[in-house]
């Protein structure tokens, strides 16, 4: 399935589009190199622009991260944001059962990935600046990305859809820690090798 054509079905309509996935065969190869990483690549992208290239507003002017500064950072949260949707497609797996569903790494990965399209779509936000009403419309599109999930555990890890939302909140923390500790990763790297902007 062509990534953009899969992008907007599972954004627009994804109550069908989970049906259709729920049927495909996936492997992690192409699931990761076909669909996850250009779509996670754009956040880091546009963050390496709007830092390097666009500049950033601050008090006294503005100022630019160095471009190898950035670029590091992008490739780090790039690997991390991939590295987490693994992690994550493990906790729906190994939770599967306990909320009356069925364990398959499979469809776990695909329910994980697709969740994070709008997600990752948001990226291109990341262009602009960093105002507090993107960060509502930020939260707005996460907690989208949480109700995709909701709507994926029935049709692909047969969660019953009483049980769905208890499930989907318990992913959501785990993503929130997870984010929390990529963070950490990050910024302590950053420490470490010496990069500021």
């Amino acid at each position: 399935m062509p990534l953009l054509d899969r992008a907007s079905k599972i954004v627009a309509y994804p109550a069908r589009e989970w049906v259709v996935v729920a049927r495909e065969a996936t492997k992690l190869e192409p699931l990761f190199v076909n669909y996850a990483l250009p779509l996670a690549a754009l956040g880091p992208v546009c963050a390496l622009a709007r830092l390097s290239v666009f500049g950033v507003a601050a008090v006294r002017g503005s100022y630019r991260v160095p471009l190898l500064t950035a670029a590091i950072e992008a490739i780090m949260s790039l690997v991390l944001a991939l590295l987490g949707v693994y992690v994550l497609a493990q906790v729906v797996n190994t939770l599967a059962r306990a909320f009356n569903g069925d364990p398959d790494f499979e469809q776990a990965l695909k329910l994980v990935t697709y969740s994070y399209t709008p997600i990752w779509l948001a990226g291109i936000l990341l262009l602009l600046p960093q105002f507090l009403i993107l960060r509502i419309v930020s939260a707005a599109i996460s907690l989208y990305a949480v109700y995709l999930l909701y709507l994926g555990l029935p049709p692909l890890m047969k969660v019953p859809r009483d049980n769905a939302t208890g499930f989907a909140a318990i992913v959501a923390i785990a993503a929130v820690l997870l984010g929390i500790v990529f963070d950490f990763v990050v910024s302590a790297a950053r420490l470490g090798l010496g990069l500021r902007g």
